[in-house]
């Protein structure tokens, strides 16, 4: 009941309503990432490839969880990953032809390619972008600066998870779930561009954190921070609140709230990794019980 409870919340979130409106391959990524889970806390290798790999054709930035299987070395899984995204790209060109996929990858990708400072972009380049060119634009932002600082930005928040999947955790454990479900924020908080509907992937780390806060209860900050993250992430689009009007100032900043949500998030799932991970390194080891004959 609780769990159900808390899908019937997330599913009032505005990112999976316009996902399903408006015909975005979002909430099919939600379910491939689901599938990837269930696969890694099953041991069913050819379940997470198929997960990764088919998400990784809807959109690149799923193949990110590839660099989560080399941390936890699960050679067998990134084999499946490779071979299913040999097979169903082979299928691919087979239906639609190489010459399709090479005006993708030489045409359309480099024009597709880069952060906008447009208000639907929440990540950390559009809160870049619109803070620094002071700009709205639906063009890819082609600044030196903003480029550096947003690869700097995606090595330090892809670097720390990849940091914190290292922490020891039993596969069917819930932190287990949060040090995969953290890549999830990461694939829309430090890629370049992501548009706010992307944010439907966030309810499986949402889910994961209630069912870790189930066992081990929230502070009052961290229940209040993980409330606020909730809201900036699940109220409204850019129609809601953005009437095309520029504004300077204060104004332009809260055009980046979904940013400040998912960087919320993001922060609440590293200190809860961290925290187990901590622990488990300051428990005293305990000495062998020798027992001596009488």
């Amino acid at each position: 009941l609780p769990v159900a409870a808390v899908e019937i919340i997330m599913g009032l979130m505005q990112p999976p309503f316009d996902t399903i409106a408006y015909g975005q391959i979002d909430i099919v990524l939600l379910l491939l990432l689901t599938l990837a889970l269930i696969g890694l806390r099953t041991q069913r290798s050819w379940l997470v490839g198929l997960g990764i790999a088919l998400g990784g054709l809807f959109k690149l930035y799923p193949i990110l969880l590839l660099g989560l299987l080399l941390v936890r070395r699960d050679w067998r899984s990134m084999a499946w990953t490779f071979g299913w995204l040999a097979l169903l790209n082979s299928i691919a060109i087979g239906v639609m032809g190489w010459n399709n996929h090479v005006m993708y990858v030489t045409q359309v990708l480099p024009n597709i390619g880069g952060g906008t400072s447009w208000v639907e972009n929440q990540t950390i380049n559009g809160f870049l972008s619109r803070l620094i060119t002071g700009t709205m634009e639906t063009n890819p932002i082609r600044d030196r600066t903003i480029n550096m600082l947003t690869y700097g930005s995606f090595a330090l928040v892809a670097g720390a998870s990849f940091l914190l999947a290292l922490a020891p955790a039993e596969r069917r454990s819930n932190v287990f779930a949060l040090q995969f479900s953290i890549f999830a924020v990461v694939m829309v908080l430090a890629v370049p561009a992501a548009w706010m509907h992307y944010s439907t992937i966030t309810i499986l780390a949402f889910t994961l954190l209630v069912w870790r806060a189930a066992e081990h209860p929230l502070s009052v900050a961290q229940a209040a921070t993980l409330a606020l993250a909730f809201a900036l992430i699940a109220y409204g689009n850019q129609w809601s609140y953005f009437d095309g009007t520029r504004h300077l100032g204060l104004p332009a900043l809260a055009l980046s709230y979904k940013f400040y949500g998912l960087a919320l998030l993001w922060s609440l799932m590293a200190q809860a990794i961290w925290q187990v991970w901590a622990l488990r390194r300051q428990a005293p080891v305990q000495a062998p019980v020798v027992l001596h004959p009488a």
